[in-house]
């Protein structure tokens, strides 16, 4: 074992006990739900990798551009090569946002996205909270 790896262990026992950290990362892909891939994720994710926006890959595709983010968001939470700051630029979702998603997401009990979205009063997407758990179930902070 490296010393990092020793360092990054040792931090979260530090900080939370080991079993919470696990129920952590369990309660992030309770969330963000069942995410299989499809043709139509995998589209999205090469338009993207292309260099389109999502306003082009929506219209390609012929959806939402909802649907379009959801599309890539999914992808980007199964470990598609995106890039965070695309979706974050296009989300408009920076440190601050970032930071008071997480802290509701932290806060949530019931596993459910629509309580999250609840406490938010509004204030988010449902595809920048969808964003916000994908980055912590890939370890990812902005």
């Amino acid at each position: 074992m490296h010393d990092l790896e020793r360092l990054n262990i040792i931090r979260i026992i530090q900080f939370a006990p080991f079993d919470a950290f696990i129920l952590q990362k369990s309660n992030l892909y309770r969330i963000y739900g069942h995410n299989p891939p499809t043709p139509r994720k995998i589209e999205a994710v090469e338009e993207l990798k292309k260099g389109k926006d999502f306003h082009s890959v929506a219209r390609k595709m012929n959806v939402t551009l909802a649907t379009a983010e959801v599309y890539a968001i999914d992808s980007f939470a199964a470990n598609a090569p995106l890039d965070e700051t695309i979706f974050a630029r296009h989300l408009e979702v920076d440190s601050n946002k970032f930071q008071g998603i997480r802290a509701a997401i932290e806060r949530n009990t019931d596993g459910k996205l629509r309580t999250i979205k609840d406490e938010l009063k509004d204030l988010f997407t449902y595809n920048q909270i969808r964003f916000v758990i994908a980055c912590l179930i890939r370890d990812i902070e902005i």
